[in-house]
């Protein structure tokens, strides 16, 4: 797959690991930024881009105070705003790994996981 021109194609332009997802407080990019600026001194210029695709959401002013306030942090850190299909799929394939450091996510309960007997069992 092969994308013309875009943030995504210009992002992907280094060796890069990915986060997909709204770029909101619960999804706990800024703890990958803080992991990225503690890495930077060790790896030097071995440290992969960080690249984050997604819109921004809620309460992302760590995330957004972190890069503003490093920025050798933000020169390693490209973000892709609400990314095509496309776009998502060709980042995935190119990624070295793709991270997903989130502490929520309201997918409710699996089927599996209820008690016997109870409704929707």
């Amino acid at each position: 797959m092969t994308l013309e021109g875009g943030e995504a194609l210009a992002a992907a332009d280094a060796p890069f690991v990915l986060c997909v997802g709204t770029l909101e407080v619960r999804k706990n990019g800024a703890a990958l930024l803080q992991a990225w600026r503690q890495l930077a001194p060790r790896l030097g210029d071995r440290l992969p881009r960080l690249v984050f695709a997604g819109r921004q959401g809620w309460r992302i002013q760590e995330f957004k105070t972190a890069l503003a306030k490093h920025p050798e942090l933000a020169r390693r850190v490209r973000i892709v705003d609400s990314p095509s299909d496309r776009e998502l799929a060709y980042l995935y394939q190119h990624c070295l790994f793709a991270a997903y450091p989130s502490l929520y996510e309201g997918w409710g309960t699996c089927r599996s996981a209820r008690r016997p007997g109870s409704a929707n069992t």
